[in-house]
């Protein structure tokens, strides 16, 4: 579980890095990919919507 928390935390931040311009919709992008990264490792919900 947690190899696949930290590859997919890995790639939300590699997806960030490979973008030319760092805007407020690839911000909201990357959040809603950790938000997913972590939910699929079980974390509790209302923490990860903090």
């Amino acid at each position: 579980m947690l190899d696949n928390l930290g590859t997919s935390l890995k790639d939300a931040v590699k997806k960030l890095a490979g973008k030319t311009v760092i805007d407020r919709v690839a911000v909201d992008e990357l959040v809603r990919d950790l938000q997913r990264a972590l939910l699929s490792a079980d974390v509790n919900v209302k923490l990860v919507m903090q």
